[in-house]
C-alpha cells in the first residue's frame, strides 16, 4: 500500500472585508494571544458566578414573596422555573 502524504494545511489568512486598514493583521493576531484567552476565560468565568448569585437570590426571596401575595407553596414555581430559564437564556 502506497504511502499517502498528508496535504500541507492553507495558510490561514485574516479577512478584513476588502478594507485597507494599516495595521490590520498586526493588532488581530495582538488579540488572538494567551493574554486576551485568559481575559476571555476571567469574564466567562465571573459572568456564570453572577449567573448562579442572581438565581439564589432568587431562590432565597420565593419564601417572603410567597407570604407577601398569600400564595401556596407550588404556586410560584412556574414563576421562578421562568424566571431562571430566561436569565440562562441571556
Amino acid at each position: 500500500m502506497p504511502a499517502v502524504e498528508p496535504r500541507a494545511r492553507p495558510r490561514q489568512s485574516i479577512d478584513n472585508g476588502g478594507l485597507a486598514l494599516p495595521g490590520f493583521e498586526e493588532r488581530c493576531r495582538r488579540c488572538t494571544g494567551a493574554a486576551s484567552k485568559g481575559r476571555t476565560l476571567v469574564m466567562l468565568v465571573a459572568g456564570k458566578f453572577i449567573a448562579n448569585v442572581d438565581t439564589s437570590i432568587a431562590n432565597m426571596a420565593t419564601p417572603s414573596i410567597l407570604a407577601r401575595l398569600g400564595a401556596s407553596g407550588a404556586e410560584p414555581q412556574p414563576t421562578v422555573s421562568g424566571y431562571i430559564l430566561a436569565s440562562a437564556v441571556l
